[in-house]
């Protein structure tokens, strides 16, 4: 038997005996198969950094590169420094969208609503917004932008606002027929807040022309209640607590209580990102890891969890009482991010028939569940 040296590898080659013609036809053979068709490396012909194991002479080749990781994909996100970011702070300071390639940027708004015309020019890719009369008319215009996940709800316990009397009110104000002819606290118009109003004023055959609206943001609503000069608001946390902490209002009832199961926000995506359906899966599984986890710590409440939360919150929003987390109401968020369609066509019916909207929105032109989709089964179900 003869050996070929075939790289760091060793050939065996019969010894035939032969003419000196079939000899040169076997070796040609031999030759030929193994340039086709290079024999399995050994598992333990070569060590870590190209070292040659013992027992053998040094490595004749170097070993492959290794091919670095992609530069991570930067991705725009519309934050209203509030509990609403949580899928993004919480996947941020975890490392969830790192581990998929991606980096957020966050880029500060006052408001959900003016999310939508940098949203539909592609200078921002994602963002939480209010399911709007305006965001729904955008979509009927066809600016292409599209719900991929549910945001802020209100699942039974979670109403994601309140509504707040006046505290020297709170004896006369005592059902929604109460209400006529007083003053009432509105964030914003055409949103899910609206909405909640007409139904609580529904409840005593009052309509808005029985009241008087003012429109405050709820800081506004808080101090409005303070000095008496509103007699019933509607505010989210942390304002809500606050506002009970210093004694100017009392909870009349959550939004949960009014119409259950309200999803008044959903996660938005820009065309220009979902032309990148792959990036946007991948961004789709840090999201919903990202909301399992705050519904661990807010939702079910596991203590471990809320405590390495809160400093996050207190980090990226203006609570940094640590004590108002263990009082404040947390928002709902399904953990799938399922969209609770029925909810948006009702409050589609209250501004076709307010005229806040001329036509109906088909919703599968609003909504697209792709994505979390495939983070639910790259993830599994969440256990509820």
């Amino acid at each position: 038997m003869a050996a070929v040296r075939l790289g760091s590898e060793v050939a065996v080659r019969p010894t035939i005996p032969c003419d000196r013609a079939a000899h040169l036809a076997i070796a040609a053979l031999i030759t030929a198969l193994v340039g086709c068709a290079p024999l399995a490396p050994n598992p333990g012909s070569q060590a870590v950094g190209g070292a040659a194991p013992p027992g053998r002479g040094p490595a004749t080749e170097a070993p492959a590169a290794v091919t670095p990781p992609p530069a991570p994909v930067t991705v725009r996100v519309g934050v209203l420094s509030s509990i609403g970011d949580a899928p993004f702070v919480i996947g941020k300071e975890k490392g969830f969208y790192a581990e998929q390639g991606i980096a957020l940027e966050f880029i500060p708004f006052d408001s959900a609503a003016r999310m939508i015309a940098p949203l539909s020019a592609g200078q921002l890719d994602t963002g939480q917004g209010v399911i709007s009369a305006g965001a729904l008319n955008a979509v009927a215009r066809g600016v292409g932008i599209k719900g991929i996940s549910a945001a802020s709800g209100s699942p039974p316990g979670h109403g994601n606002s309140a509504f707040l009397v006046r505290r020297d009110l709170a004896d006369q104000l005592r059902s929604p027929a109460d209400l006529r002819g007083r003053k009432l606290g509105l964030s914003a118009t055409g949103t899910g807040v609206e909405v909640l109003w007409n139904e609580l004023l529904r409840r005593g055959s009052l309509s808005a022309s029985d009241v008087e609206f003012v429109q405050l943001n709820f800081t506004e609503q808080v101090a409005a209640l303070c000095n008496q000069a509103l007699d019933m608001a509607a505010t989210a946390e942390p304002a809500t607590t606050l506002a009970i902490d210093r004694g100017c209002g009392q909870v009349y009832a959550y939004a949960d209580e009014i119409i259950p199961n309200h999803l008044t926000s959903l996660i938005w995506a820009s065309p220009q990102f979902l032309a990148q359906p792959e990036l946007v899966q991948r961004f789709a599984v840090a999201l919903v890891r990202s909301i399992r986890v705050y519904n661990d710590g807010f939702i079910k409440g596991d203590p471990q969890v809320k405590a390495e939360l809160v400093p996050m919150f207190i980090a990226h929003t203006p609570v940094k009482d640590p004590s108002l987390y263990d009082r404040m109401v947390f928002q709902g968020i399904d953990p799938d991010g399922r969209v609770n369609r029925e909810s948006i066509e009702g409050d589609m019916r209250y501004y076709l028939a307010t005229g806040q909207m001329p036509a109906p929105v088909d919703l599968d032109l609003l909504l697209d569940s792709r994505f979390t989709d495939y983070a639910v089964q790259v993830l599994g179900p969440y256990p509820r």
